[in-house]
């Protein structure tokens, strides 16, 4: 009986979560496209493709599906993912937005989808000496790697041997541009584990 009991009030607090969360008044525009921004690096092509024509009296509903479709667990109430997520966007809002903008930058993208990185080595930007003048000071090259974030084995990729390294010039703009733009649409796909 008990076991009977434990399922039947699980899903009544659940549809009593989504039900309390449908009835919250309509997303205003700046609160849908600030929404967007944040989980812009967690979401799908096809989620872009549909946020688009979402009606303002669909955008929660929107927002609930977007992150059931990534809880582990879609019975329960609480989302490990959105917890997370939501975590990780409080932290970075601050660091990783180009120029404050609604833009994140590559350090904003991988650190939303893979989280803190296990090591970090700052300062490698790369000098030499002036061809014209082997006395002058230092001049930094372009595009060399001013930090580089070491994660071992992100649950969100496969797994290597060595881990992953992503290195970030002074912009924090990713060195290997491609590569990483490959890598993080592969973990944001890791995310979604209830396809509708």
């Amino acid at each position: 009986m008990k076991r009977m009991l434990l399922p039947a009030l699980l899903l009544a607090v659940l549809s009593a979560v989504v039900a309390a969360r449908q009835d919250q008044a309509p997303m205003s525009n700046d609160q849908w496209k600030r929404w967007l921004d944040q989980v812009a690096p967690l979401m799908m092509k096809t989620e872009r493709d549909q946020a688009k024509k979402v009606a303002p009296a669909r955008r929660n509903e929107f927002r609930e599906s977007f992150w059931l479709a990534r809880n582990p667990d879609p019975s329960s109430a609480v989302n490990p993912v959105r917890d997370e997520f939501e975590g990780r966007i409080l932290s970075a809002e601050r660091r990783y937005r180009i120029n404050g903008k609604s833009v994140w930058n590559d350090c904003g993208r991988v650190y939303l989808l893979l989280g803190k990185p296990d090591f970090v080595k700052n300062n490698l930007v790369q000098q030499h000496f002036s061809a014209r003048d082997p006395m002058s000071t230092f001049v930094e090259q372009e595009n060399t790697a001013s930090e580089e974030w070491l994660y071992r084995n992100p649950p969100h990729l496969p797994t290597l041997p060595d881990g992953y390294v992503f290195r970030f010039n002074t912009s924090c703009e990713a060195i290997a541009g491609r590569t990483t733009d490959r890598l993080l649409q592969q973990a944001a796909a890791s995310y979604v584990v209830n396809a509708k």
